[in-house]
């Protein structure tokens, strides 16, 4: 990833190029000493894209990768909680049985009995011991009742030291989706210092850029405004009576013919070649500046920069008598020229 970061860096000025650096300032600072307007501070709809390196502020591409990270660590880490809680719901299910049956409540009451023992070691002594276990099986069965509850152990309990440490761990991760996008930006720092020379392209770049977004973004609110005044023109117009809508609206109509559709500039005359430019294809209206910086028109989309291939030839009147026709080698027209006597 650092190689691929290295060659976008050095090749395109477009490549994580959202950074208000030093040089930045000092750039918007001369404009604002040559009394042209400065960029800063930024707007803030610009400040959703544009931050400075050392901020807390997020752009929205900014939260939208922590966002990301979030899911995909919280979508991470449900399974091992899930079975750290089963697990741990396991080990009580077990522990109540196991408490259950050796309480004093799984066992059996007894009458009372006499129970009588033969004492000694010989044949007697213990062919005497055989015949009273025969006839008393209470006992034998008191020793019974106890050796089923040996096959009942102690469940073993949940490391509980284990299950902090992963909970440690997995706030942490959570912490690092954070953490990661205020690290990401160290990387422009580290190329600055090791290519100093693409610091100015770069800021030039994005001076440009901003600078054109927002003359993008003067040119719309200047078109709204004047479509809503237009607009309330003919609301007022159609109330008051048709005459007059017509006559305002041929006022403001003859008034846009004469302005830059970028700009609005609004000394242009359709005859004055060396400060207008026509489009090709819808006709509209551009100074030499916006038709120079524009490549494509603002209307219809067309490029300002195509050169029409038709070629339209005029008969002259004088040619109407005693003409041969001749062919063009284009085939778009056909004129007459005068016979030679």
């Amino acid at each position: 990833m650092a190689v691929v970061y290295v060659i976008k860096y050095k090749q395109k000025e477009k490549a994580d190029n959202v950074y208000i650096t030093e040089e930045f300032r000092n750039i918007d600072m001369i404009r604002e000493a040559q009394g042209q307007p400065s960029l800063l501070p930024l707007l803030p709809k610009e400040r959703e894209i544009y931050i400075e390196g050392f901020t807390l502020h997020m752009t929205s591409k900014e939260k939208m990768k922590m966002l990301f990270s979030f899911a995909v660590t919280l979508i991470g880490g449900f399974l091992p909680i899930f079975l750290t809680l089963l697990d741990v719901f396991t080990y009580q299910m077990l522990y109540f049985t196991y408490s259950f049956l050796q309480s004093n409540a799984t066992r059996t009451d007894r009458l009372d009995f006499y129970n009588l023992k033969v004492a000694g070691e010989g044949f007697v002594a213990e062919l005497l011991q055989r015949l009273l276990q025969i006839f008393h099986p209470i006992t034998g069965s008191q020793h019974s009742d106890d050796d089923w509850r040996k096959c009942f152990t102690e469940p073993n309990p949940p490391d509980l030291q284990l299950a902090r440490l992963m909970m440690l761990l997995y706030f942490t991760a959570l912490l690092l989706c954070v953490i990661q996008v205020y690290a990401v930006r160290c990387r422009h720092l580290i190329a600055q210092h090791y290519w100093p020379e693409r610091i100015k392209p770069r800021t030039l770049w994005l001076y440009n850029q901003i600078l054109e977004s927002r003359k993008n973004i003067l040119t719309q609110l200047i078109k709204v405004a004047k479509e809503k005044e237009l607009k309330d023109q003919l609301v007022e117009d159609e109330t008051n009576g048709l005459a007059n809508l017509v006559n305002r609206g041929l006022t403001v109509l003859s008034a846009d013919q004469y302005r830059c559709t970028r700009c609005f500039r609004p000394d242009l005359t359709i005859t004055d070649a060396n400060n207008s430019r026509i489009c090709a294809n819808c006709n509209n209206l551009y100074c030499t500046d916006c038709y120079a910086v524009k490549k494509k028109c603002l209307e219809c989309g067309a490029s300002l920069q195509e050169v029409l291939n038709e070629t339209e030839f005029y008969m002259d009147s004088s040619c109407e008598e005693d003409g041969s026709d001749i062919v063009l080698p284009t085939g778009s027209f056909i004129a007459k020229t005068p016979k030679i006597p």
